[in-house]
């Protein structure tokens, strides 16, 4: 496993006087429904549930094709860090990794500002899906990429110096399932990473990838994606990635609350080691 090296670009409004070294963090989270995440608010830990005043989150959360599930849950703007609405089939209120990462850092930077920008987007792959020149599927990229953009001008318009400090991809169970999209997943996660870097200006961004889990047999090609994450992050020495075999399952596929809230402490753990104290 490469280390990551970098602390990504400084971004924002011209800080006022001190500002420069203390300024708020902010995070993009992407990827498919182990990022929206399926896992109930309702079974977190007792210490989840209450509200991080220093954190902040902006998402967009769907399950499955809008035709059926109807169009995404969008923010709009900055919330509190708490469970998303319930969307289609979620069991109620619903959560991702957002949770713990943000009770992670709080914990790591008292008073540090934080913000979360989330794109969770179930059943998507990365072949077509999230292609950012796709001319076919579901466009992901434009609209993940106007998300981005929006928040951070919010954080100009009032004013916020932030820097950009790390990108969480949480994706490839869609991937796995197709011979074809597997034997490409390397490449299009490069291309996908760069056009990420690039469109956000922060050639340096750290990224953590969270590795696809194995225990859901229809993920016939799953071995060909894992390998390709491994070799992302080999190659890259700005990536890191995240293991989630021993994370605990509400079905075949994803993460229970439990689960999900140990990924979210351990992408803590990890943007942490590149952010000055």
């Amino acid at each position: 496993m490469s280390v990551m090296q970098s602390q990504g670009n400084a971004a924002g409004v011209p800080p006022m006087a001190g500002m420069e070294h203390n300024p708020a963090l902010v995070f993009i989270l992407a990827g498919q429904s182990n990022m929206a995440g399926r896992a109930p608010g309702s079974e977190l830990p007792a210490e989840a549930r209450g509200n991080l005043p220093s954190a902040r989150l902006d998402y967009v959360c769907s399950f499955g094709e809008e035709a059926v599930a109807g169009p995404p849950n969008r923010s709009e703007a900055w919330v509190s860090v708490t469970p998303q609405p319930q969307h289609w089939n979620t069991m109620g209120a619903h959560c991702g990794p957002e949770i713990g990462l943000a009770y992670g850092l709080a914990t790591r930077f008292p008073g540090r500002r934080i913000y979360l920008i989330k794109h969770g987007r179930g059943a998507t792959n990365l072949a077509v899906d999230w292609d950012p020149d796709a001319r076919l599927g579901r466009h992901l990229y434009q609209d993940f990429l106007s998300q981005v953009r929006r928040a951070l001008a919010r954080l100009e318009t009032q004013k916020e110096y932030f820097r950009l400090a790390g990108l969480a991809w949480a994706q490839g169970e869609a991937d796995a399932t197709h011979a074809d999209w597997a034997a490409k997943y390397g490449a299009n996660l490069d291309y996908l990473v760069a056009r990420i870097r690039h469109d956000v200006g922060a050639s340096l961004l750290p990224v953590v990838i969270i590795r696809t889990g194995k225990s859901d047999p229809r993920l016939k090609f799953v071995d060909a994606v894992r390998t390709a994450q491994e070799h992302f992050v080999d190659s890259d020495s700005c990536a890191a990635l995240l293991s989630t075999d021993d994370a605990g399952l509400m079905d075949a596929c994803h993460y229970d609350a439990a689960g999900q809230w140990m990924i979210g402490l351990r992408l803590a753990e990890k943007f942490a080691a590149e952010i000055p104290g």
